[in-house]
């Protein structure tokens, strides 16, 4: 993955798990995972309702397998709302919120 882009190009064919967690406060959102452009899944990021250290932080993790070839280009685009990046400066232990990864099952 290029890490200043936030796609991963996989680098050959076959089953892939792709991890992804976010963070919301306020609003809700709508996170997409996108394949080669195209919308594959769509995630609705629920509303926080919990209270952490005076803030309300919602966290939410999603998994997704997916067959892929040689080339394809997988990456998360928010869709509606907003995600928190990191929880630092927000009464949190500071740590991503907002996490894309995955790796090659075979």
């Amino acid at each position: 993955m290029i890490p200043q882009s936030g796609v991963f190009t996989t680098p050959s064919s076959g089953y892939y798990a792709f991890f992804l967690s976010f963070c919301t406060t306020d609003t809700p959102a709508t996170v997409g995972l996108l394949i080669n452009g195209k919308t594959f899944r769509l995630f609705n990021v629920p509303l926080a309702t919990t209270n952490t250290y005076n803030y309300r932080i919602s966290r939410n993790t999603y998994t997704v397998i997916s067959e892929l070839l040689t080339g394809d280009k997988v990456n998360v685009e928010l869709k509606r709302g907003s995600i928190i990046e990191l929880s630092a400066n927000r009464g949190v232990n500071s740590e991503a919120c907002t996490r894309f990864s995955g790796f090659l099952i075979r």
